[in-house]
């Protein structure tokens, strides 16, 4: 289904758990599918969930104006879909630059946010386009987007496993999509100031291979939110989700049980 450029997938379960959402927003290269294990895990708990497809990711428009790929216009979308679905509720996950958008909704909805999730988010500085190779012409990428996408893999996994289907489609965003949002990387204001002022209870994980996002940052970002935790993955690196699901899940449902309800989740798991 689709709301302006972005689509998202929305799966409610049979019996929910005091109206709470569950918002998972991917990085750049992502797709809503990356949280498939995620969002069986949640369902069964009793809670719906959205998974959004930014602009140019999975089911998503895919417009060739680079216009279209700006920061402030993937918050809009995330903003109308937050606004369709948020119930009386809500949590937000978000990964890698999924986690800026979750910080967006964190500062300016903060009556309707009651959790807050941020995996392999990096610190807590304003974002700058760092186009780096993505700065050749479109034509030259993709000569060598098999390579970039390798690369990517190399990167994104602490044990690229080329036999897994998870690994291997991680990233299948045409060239150009990854051009435009890499490009798209502008948000000044989300600096110290901005992440400081955030009041909701805030979990912070973090892959200790992680090859993008370094444990420093990530400290920097602890600190800097008050209301926030942080919990270190072993043996894991940037795309949690897909290396340590179980591990990730288990974190999510400690999480819920602390900030939400720990009632109505004790008796949904004896009941399942």
């Amino acid at each position: 289904m689709k709301s302006g450029y972005s689509s998202y997938f929305s799966k409610t379960p049979k019996k929910t758990i005091r109206g709470t959402a569950v918002f998972m927003i991917h990085g750049v290269g992502g797709k809503f599918k990356v949280w498939s294990p995620q969002i069986t895990f949640l369902n069964n708990y009793g809670f719906t969930v959205i998974a959004l497809n930014l602009i140019g990711h999975g089911g998503s428009s895919k417009p060739r104006d680079q216009a279209a790929y700006t920061f402030e216009k993937m918050s809009k979308d995330v903003f109308a879909i937050f606004d369709k679905f948020m119930m009386q509720k809500n949590v937000i996950v978000g990964h890698s630059y999924g986690c800026c958008f979750a910080a967006l909704l964190a500062r300016q909805k903060p009556d309707y946010i009651h959790g807050l999730i941020m995996i392999s988010g990096g610190a807590p500085i304003p974002l700058g386009p760092q186009l780096g190779i993505f700065g050749l012409p479109l034509c030259c990428l993709q000569c060598i987007k098999c390579i970039l996408y390798r690369e990517f893999l190399s990167r994104s996994f602490h044990k690229p496993n080329r036999n897994n289907l998870c690994h291997l489609t991680a990233i299948t965003v045409p060239i150009f999509v990854l051009k435009n949002t890499l490009n798209g990387q502008r948000w000044d204001e989300g600096g110290v100031n901005f992440y400081s002022l955030i009041a909701s209870p805030t979990l912070l994980i973090q892959g200790k291979k992680d090859r993008l996002i370094s444990v420093e940052e990530v400290y920097f970002m602890k600190n800097t939110i008050k209301t926030s935790s942080l919990v270190l993955m072993e043996n894991v690196g940037h795309m949690v989700m897909l290396e340590s699901p179980d591990d990730l899940n288990s974190l999510i449902a400690y999480f819920m049980e602390e900030f939400l309800d720990k009632q109505s989740l004790s008796m949904s798991t004896e009941s399942s």
